[in-house]
């Protein structure tokens, strides 16, 4: 398999969109956890 760079650069910009959401929804868990519901 050889990888082209735009390829690399596709996959790496998805990598980023789920690692950016991931963090969204852990912070916004740990922000319910410490303030308690609302």
């Amino acid at each position: 398999m050889n990888f082209k760079p735009c390829d690399f650069t596709n996959v790496s910009d998805e990598l980023v969109r789920v690692i950016l959401t991931d963090w969204k929804e852990l912070l916004s868990r740990i922000y319910f956890l410490t303030q308690g519901p609302p």
